[in-house]
C-alpha cells in the first residue's frame, strides 16, 4: 500500500510540474516561480506523505521527482 501511494503522489507531482511548464510556456508564469510554486507543492505532498506514513525515508522517491522536475523547468 505504501508504495501504490507513494507513486501515486510521485505522479500528483509531475502532473503539477506539467501544468507549470505549460504556464512557462504560455508566459503566464516565469521560471523561477514555477519552480518555487513546484517546491512548495512537492514540500506538502512529502510533509504528508512523512506525517501519514510515519516515516521520514519513505517519501524518498517524492523527493527525487522533486528535484528532477524543478530541474527541468528552472535549471538554475
Amino acid at each position: 500500500m505504501n508504495d501504490s501511494l507513494i507513486d501515486s503522489l510521485v505522479r500528483q507531482l509531475k502532473e503539477f510540474a506539467v501544468t507549470r511548464s505549460q504556464n512557462v510556456a504560455r508566459g503566464f508564469e516565469t521560471p523561477n516561480l514555477a519552480a518555487h510554486l513546484l517546491q512548495v507543492y512537492g514540500l506538502g505532498l512529502i510533509a504528508a506523505a512523512t506525517t501519514i506514513l510515519k516515516s521520514d525515508r519513505i517519501a524518498d522517491p517524492i523527493y527525487k521527482a522533486l528535484n528532477e522536475e524543478t530541474d527541468k523547468i528552472d535549471p538554475l
